[in-house]
């Protein structure tokens, strides 16, 4: 008897009293219908509370309904409860076929496949041997779905089902399983039945005691006014119904005008529906245009722009080597140039013919601080540089096809919203239309049953008329009166019980919406899910719709802005590069008396005068040497023998020259040989001949080192004039390049994403949530309980007419108390 205690609520509260003045309804006014639908949503909340409508029974009931959508889904190919576990899509199955939820494989190239940017299967770490088999055949994972959980790649042995239980995994501890959806389910309807289950016993009630009268009147002829009483009726039993009869119409009236004040209601708020729905549609409309026009634009010149950033970054693969191109050559005239030393191979402190070259010493040092200061001035822009141009070719250049083709399939979907935006519009406009030109018929069909009712106390009353007055036998047509009246009994408890159905199954659904508001995508599906998602949750439609990556040019690649003249400024280098064009043979040290020294010494001990002038006679007699002769004519050319005959090889001829002299010799006293040690005569002569060649060679070989070294700088110098032009040629393209994407794809890019907050939808959806469930909802269940109180009250109010059916007509009869009074 929930209803029925909810119905002299609602009856109590809706007191004609209470409402007040409108235009339209003299009684309809702001205060009066904020206070109707305050009670509303009172009644709703009320029912809701007994129905057990908390937030857990919402989420499960949600739940509920979402499993067993998936398994009628999963049930449409009619297989058996065996086929599910390991379920694989043939791969010759058309992929535009649907595929039942519970088929866990499908080919990889098939649209449920679970796959990676790259078209490759995304698959567990350490499958079973069964899914490994599957694996093996070439069959991905299916997406995750209603029936699949998304796939766990590192921890988990085998997928998750989300509620089946005939798969070799069971579903998450906690997670609902398909019977207990179905508990859930059935419970929900028991708690719709509560409250739909007392006007339809009623109006069976009414049914059945409609035909018994009618059974006693007709055939039985036994009621309504068959068998009057021989003596009358006195005032008190004539008058005792009609004061029911009276209190019974006045509540029916009052019913009457509490479910015109909510018809109002909803009556007003479906016009302001109409209305918000073609301003929703409109604005739609221009955001599809705002939202078209730039990625249009981004589509028809992203492949030409793309093309001539190429062309522009032509012999630019240069800068992708950076500094290091530099770096190597200073490396290579460091290893080149470094600590020489002439003749080249001897040892310093080991040969005694061994010289230095002085500016090499410090090559080493001067090339660390070049190197760092390059690096220091100019290696951050340069990998600025790199980041820039390899960002323009990856993102832009070699991704331009697929630009293209991502924002072509954007606009395909924008120009399609467009155009159902605009039928839309005309069907609504349409419907507000007939929905304005309806009104008559609006409140015939909702309060038609009012109105029977009123005419049953119509002609009620004109029958209490005539049966107060000479003309009782006209008081028959209160058969009219009551017969119209069961028959609106009985259609009022069917309209009520559907009413308030419906109003109940609204009242659920708006709760449910609040729940699909969180997250769209069990609904919709991923595509369309993450839309509205992104739409509900302020969040941009750039990522939703996979566009992040193809679009990543626009905020991922920026220009430099560089300081070329203090980043190419090489001080180091330069100052190394003077230095080394400065040098000149003088940085090997050879003293000029060395040679003159050495040669006079040679000619003295093959000088047989200066033999017998310095040593005694018997060694100047025992060695008859008779040179002394050498002379050098050129330090670059072999020096003259006896002024005449060129030395080919000076040590070896003088070695073999001498060497019959070491005996006859012996005695000559001379200097030490190299290292003081103690040397034959000959072996003296070679040492000095050898010293004079190396010094000779010296003088020749560091003119060649010190001119390649001045190549070598030069050629570096160039190298480096060449980079730094390079570089700064590259700088004004990349400059040029910006100011052209900026003036183009990128304005296009920002125009994109500005428009691509659709928040207004998650506002006009609250609007329409508030609409329909706010006013719309409650107002159609308080018309439902109106029509459930009309029931009732037209109960008494037929019994009454079948009564005064019989007393009315009977003559009237003057009780003793009535003649004490007169």
């Amino acid at each position: 008897m929930r209803l029925v205690l909810l119905a002299a609520t609602v009856a109590a509260a809706l007191h004609p009293r209470s409402l007040a003045d409108s235009n339209d309804m003299p009684f309809v006014n702001n205060a009066s219908a904020s206070a109707a639908m305050d009670v509303g949503h009172n009644v709703l909340s009320t029912i809701t509370k007994l129905r057990g409508g908390d937030h857990a029974f919402y989420t499960s009931l949600y739940t509920a309904l979402q499993i067993t959508y998936c398994d009628y889904l999963s049930n449409t190919d009619r297989h058996a409860p065996g086929d599910e576990p390991l379920a694989t899509w043939p791969s010759n199955m058309h992929s535009d076929m649907a595929v039942p939820p519970y088929y866990r494989f499908v080919a990889s190239s098939h649209p449920n496949a679970l796959v990676d940017k790259n078209g490759d299967c995304l698959r567990l770490a350490s499958p079973p041997a069964a899914v490994a088999a599957q694996y093996q055949r070439g069959y991905c994972e299916v997406i995750a779905n209603c029936y699949w959980s998304p796939l766990q790649f590192a921890d988990s042995p085998d997928r998750v089902p989300v509620y089946a239980t005939n798969q070799a995994a069971s579903p998450p501890s906690g997670a609902m399983t398909l019977p207990q959806a179905t508990a859930t389910l059935q419970k929900w309807a028991q708690s719709t039945a509560y409250f739909v289950a007392p006007p339809i016993i009623l109006g069976v009630l009414c049914f059945l005691c409609c035909l018994l009268f009618l059974l006693c009147r007709c055939c039985c002829n036994r009621c309504g006014g068959r068998n009057a009483k021989p003596a009358g009726y006195s005032r008190m039993e004539r008058g005792l119904p009609i004061g029911f009869f009276l209190l019974f119409a006045g509540a029916i009236a009052g019913v009457a005008i509490a479910s015109l004040l909510y018809y109002n209601v909803i009556t007003s708020e479906i016009g302001s529906l109409f209305t918000t729905t073609l301003t929703t549609i409109s604005g739609l409309v221009s955001w599809v245009h705002a939202v078209a026009a730039p990625l249009v634009h981004l589509r028809d010149t992203v492949v030409t722009s793309a093309d001539a950033i190429s062309v522009k970054l032509n012999n630019s693969d240069f800068i992708a080597n950076g500094l290091n191109g530099l770096v190597q050559q200073l490396e290579a005239f460091e290893n080149q140039t470094y600590n020489v030393v002439l003749p080249h191979g001897c040892v310093v402190g080991s040969d005694l013919i061994c010289i230095p070259c002085d500016v090499c010493t410090s090559i080493n040092v001067q090339v660390s601080d070049a190197v760092n200061q390059m690096q220091s001035a100019a290696g951050a822009g340069i990998t600025t540089l790199q980041s820039t141009r390899s960002s323009l070719l990856s993102m832009l250049v070699n991704s331009k096809d697929t630009i293209k083709s991502t924002v072509n399939n954007v606009v395909v979907g924008v120009v399609l919203l467009s155009d159902m935006a605009g039928n839309a519009t005309l069907q609504v406009d349409s419907y507000s239309t007939t929905w304005q030109n309806q009104s008559l018929a609006r409140q015939a069909g909702i309060l038609v049953l009012f109105v029977f009712a009123i005419v049953v106390i119509a002609v009620g009353v004109l029958g209490i008329c005539f049966g107060l007055t000479p003309l009782r036998c006209l008081a028959i047509i209160l058969h009219i009166a009551y017969l119209l009246g069961f028959i609106t009994l009985l259609l009022t408890f069917i309209i009520s019980a559907i009413f308030i159905a419906v109003s109940i199954l609204m009242g659920d659904v708006c709760q449910l919406t609040l729940l699909l508001a969180q997250d769209w995508t069990p609904i919709l599906g991923q595509s369309s899910g993450r839309g509205f998602n992104a739409c509900f949750r302020n969040q941009s439609l750039i990522d939703a719709t996979d566009m992040q990556s193809s679009l990543a040019f626009a905020n991922n690649i920026t220009i430099p802005s560089l300081n070329l003249s203090s980043m190419l400024q090489f001080t180091s280098l330069s100052a190394f590069a003077d230095t080394i064009l400065a040098t000149n043979t003088s940085t090997f040290q050879v003293d000029p008396a060395l040679l003159p020294t050495f040669l006079s010494v040679l000619n003295d001990f093959t000088s047989q005068s200066y033999i017998t002038s310095t040593q005694s006679a018997a060694v100047a007699a025992s060695c008859t040497v008779n040179d002394g002769n050498f002379a050098l004519q050129n330090p670059t050319t072999p020096w003259l023998l006896r002024g005449s005959a060129a030395l080919t090889n000076p040590v070896q001829d003088v070695a073999s020259m001498y060497l019959p002299y070491r005996n006859p010799c012996a005695g000559v006293l001379h200097p030490v040989c190299g290292h003081n040690t103690l040397c034959p005569y000959d072996s003296f002569l070679v040492e000095i001949v050898s010293n004079m060649s190396a010094l000779i060679r010296v003088t020749a070989d560091a003119k060649t080192f010190v001119d390649d070294m001045h190549v070598s700088m030069l050629a570096l110098e160039n190298a480096t004039s060449t980079f730094s032009g390079q570089v700064t040629n590259l700088s004004s393209t990349l400059n040029e390049i910006g100011s052209d994407l900026q003036a183009s794809l990128v304005r296009d890019v920002r125009a994109f994403e500005t428009t691509m907050n659709c928040t207004f939808v998650a506002h006009d959806y609250n609007r329409f949530y508030v609409a329909l469930c706010g006013t719309v909802t409650p107002a159609l269940l308080m018309i439902s309980l109106c029509l459930f109180l009309l029931g009732l009250f037209l109960i008494p109010i037929n019994v009454t007419l079948i009564i005064l059916t019989k007393r009315l007509r009977s003559p009237h009869v003057v009780t003793p108390t009535e003649t004490k009074l007169k």
